[in-house]
């Protein structure tokens, strides 16, 4: 499974979370604000 390495972060450019693989690697998910 993957882990949870912060909260979702919420800006102007849209929200990211950060998610950490089982092998270690981070993974950005980002979604792009709307409009």
């Amino acid at each position: 499974g993957l882990t949870f390495r912060n909260d979702i972060v919420a800006g102007p450019g849209g929200q990211q979370i950060l998610l950490e693989d089982p092998s270690g690697n981070v993974v950005e998910l980002f979604q792009p604000a709307g409009g």
